[in-house]
């Protein structure tokens, strides 16, 4: 069955296809993308090419899906020699409601006419309605049309949570679908151990049921808990310092020896979304700090590079995570190319594996998604993330799940600040986290818990990758609880002012 996120319709009235009970009429053609594709050869000679969920008529009264046939298979008079699996953007068609027998001959193969949609919960809406509009009446208005849909739980907001929620109800009020599920403990070899695994790869058994658990997570839900929130603003303070008309705050000022990360959004400066810095000290991870933040919704993207080298470079030259997207590309190779900036992270998983390619962290869904359970596990789980901003903390407040599965901050919300936070927090995901320290103790989630600096000069951490020759100079101003010595006093002759 093609791919539903790209499809058309293309009717006919003229052509008639060839069944087992001669030729009949067709409504019309599904023309779609899969690129996931499986070349089948059969003993007469006859080779198909077909998606996974193809349906081969295996005699009289079954089918197989193309993907479930194994070698030797005898498919009426004949058997299968060969199976081969392939990727190619080549479209895909289905016929669409053949009149009678619902079968239609394909290389001699006869094949059975079934509507099949996988992952429903994760197409976007407004692409499904129109489908579902223009499909479903024909193929239900027949007696032995099929139409099988399959999908890991996507929040409520959505038809196949209709259709499975319906399906599920009492006679009265049941929408006419049979619901079935194949819960992880069904898979063979996934045990209790297989669990545990996975939980601790996932970072969460909150990631663990969302993925594996068949549990519809209510859209709107918010990324921190409303006892979260509230445990948060006890933790609020005003800055220590401040620069740039307030968008520069300061908590604590830089320390030798610590160890620092930064996290980076970045906007147009256009008065609405802002480019924001947010700032946290790693050194211990029970008690992982906001220290610093910028935000400043009218800088271009030219000016806010200088000023994110000028504030790094006042934190020790970090390991930085920026959202390479948009305006980010422009931040992220400004700073490596007029700066020659060394610990810009590059994050991007793809595939099941992370992949650093180009420089900055490549967001999209997959990304995103990793990146918002890894940020709960810490602020919902270890409950170890200290803010001191009550700006970042009514934006996590609105920071909701969208029906789409995303998370985004609420209709006129804003979550600069949020999204900065959640690439920052990504420095402690294992494969990145490796790269630019030493990590000496895990915890039970095979997580960081204790973290060292790879290398010591003089006093002051060095944050230097494997294998790399070169090092970024260091910048380091020392401070205590009570006020700044007279080593953070030079910030305070470039215009910061105390509080």
């Amino acid at each position: 069955m093609a791919d539903l996120q790209n499809y058309k319709i293309l009717k006919n009235t003229q052509f008639e296809v060839l069944t087992n009970k001669g030729f009949k009429p067709f409504k019309g053609l599904i023309v779609g993308e899969n690129q996931n594709k499986i070349q089948l050869s059969f003993s007469n000679g006859i080779t198909l090419v077909c998606t996974p969920n193809h349906k081969i008529m295996v005699n009289e009264q079954s089918y197989v899906f193309a993907k479930n046939l194994k070698k030797g298979t005898k498919i009426f008079e004949f058997k299968l020699l060969k199976k081969h699996r392939f990727k190619t953007k080549e479209k895909v068609y289905e016929f669409l409601e053949i009149a009678d027998t619902h079968t239609y001959y394909a290389n001699n193969i006869l094949c059975h006419q079934c509507l099949i949609l996988d992952e429903l919960a994760f197409i976007q809406n407004h692409i499904v309605d129109q489908f579902w509009k223009s499909v479903y009446p024909i193929i239900s208005s027949s007696k032995k049309s099929k139409i099988f849909v399959a999908s890991t739980p996507n929040g409520t907001n959505n038809l196949f949570y209709e259709l499975y929620h319906g399906a599920t109800q009492d006679a009265t009020n049941n929408n006419g679908w049979k619901a079935e599920r194949i819960d992880w403990w069904e898979i063979p070899g996934r045990d209790e151990k297989w669990k545990e695994d996975t939980i601790k790869a996932l970072g969460s058994k909150e990631a663990f049921d969302q993925e594996f658990g068949n549990q519809f997570i209510e859209v709107g839900e918010s990324v921190v808990g409303d006892t979260e929130i509230e445990a948060m603003r006890f933790s609020v303070l005003q800055p220590a310092y401040v620069l740039d008309d307030g968008a520069y705050k300061i908590w604590d000022p830089p320390k030798k020896g610590h160890l620092y990360a930064a996290g980076v959004d970045v906007a147009e400066g256009v008065g609405r979304n802002a480019s924001n810095i947010e700032i946290f000290d790693f050194t211990d991870l029970t008690q992982i700090k906001q220290v610093a933040e910028y935000n400043n919704n009218l800088i271009n993207p030219i000016n806010f590079t200088q000023k994110l080298h000028e504030i790094l470079m006042q934190w020790g030259a970090p390991p930085v995570l920026i959202e390479r997207n948009n305006q980010g590309a422009q931040v992220v190779d400004g700073l490596a190319q007029n700066f020659l900036y060394k610990n810009i992270v590059s994050y991007s998983p793809s595939a099941g594996t992370t992949k650093f390619g180009r420089m900055g962290v490549m967001a999209h869904t997959n990304t995103k998604y990793k990146g918002v359970m890894n940020m709960r596990y810490w602020v919902n789980e270890r409950k170890v993330v200290i803010f001191r901003g009550a700006e970042i903390i009514e934006e996590l407040k609105n920071f909701v799940r969208l029906d789409n599965g995303t998370w985004k901050g609420r209709e006129n919300s804003l979550d600069d600040r949020v999204m900065s936070t959640v690439w920052c927090l990504m420095i402690l995901e294992k494969e990145i986290c490796e790269k630019y320290y030493e990590i000496q103790r895990f915890d039970e989630n095979q997580k960081p818990l204790l973290l060292k600096g790879f290398s010591t000069f003089g006093g002051n951490t060095q944050f230097l990758e494997k294998n790399d020759d070169d090092y970024a100079p260091m910048v380091f101003f020392s401070g205590n609880d009570t006020g700044p010595n007279e080593d953070f006093r030079f910030l305070e002759q470039q215009g910061w002012t105390r509080h």
